[in-house]
């Protein structure tokens, strides 16, 4: 007769080993849609490259840049704001400094460190936690620390989260998309 399952063996509603292996599906659609968001920004800079904030060049051109996100947005049928926030995080993490394992959402909130070194430098720190190794080290909580200076309650948690913090709340996603609100078209 298999092993009973008591109500503290178990996660929700299913056991331990369900959860991780729950928990490995959805790691790989998480890293799935990371792909596909910075796809869809990377096509978005092609379509409109980033320019300097009120950089519309003087041209004959028929769009404007937000002509051309609007309709791109709606050819592909994604909302304009979510076009715009992959384009700018994708202009802000070149793809050969993207990192896999760790969300789009991750890299749109730190897309917002203005200073390139430290922006690729506090991504390439990460600090996951394992059952080996549930104590954040010295290092990586000034890692985590550091984030103070950048972002509301609800990011901070999002990012120490994935970087491996002590904080699990969720993020609002109207949290991180102020941070992508605030950069040029």
């Amino acid at each position: 007769m298999p092993e009973e399952i008591t109500t503290a063996d178990k996660v929700g509603n299913v056991s331990p080993a369900r959860y991780a292996e729950i928990v490995a599906e959805l790691r790989k659609l998480v890293e799935t849609a990371s792909r596909t968001q910075f796809t869809i920004g990377d096509y978005a800079l092609e379509v409109e490259p980033m320019r300097e904030s009120g950089g519309q060049e003087r041209t004959d051109s028929l769009f404007t840049v937000k002509d051309s996100l609007f309709r791109l947005a709606e050819d592909i049928g994604v909302s304009y704001p979510s076009l715009k926030g992959n384009r700018w995080t994708a202009s802000r993490w070149p793809k050969d400094r993207r990192v896999a394992g760790v969300s789009f959402t991750v890299h749109r909130i730190l897309a917002g460190i203005a200073d390139e070194e430290e922006r690729f430098a506090v991504i390439l720190t990460p600090c996951r936690r394992t059952e080996q190794d549930a104590q954040v080290s010295t290092d990586k909580r000034a890692q985590l620390d550091r984030l103070d200076r950048y972002w509301s309650a609800h990011s901070r948690s999002s990012v120490r989260r994935s970087l491996g913090g002590e904080s699990w709340s969720v993020v609002s996603t109207t949290s991180a998309d102020r941070v992508a609100d605030g950069a040029g078209s």
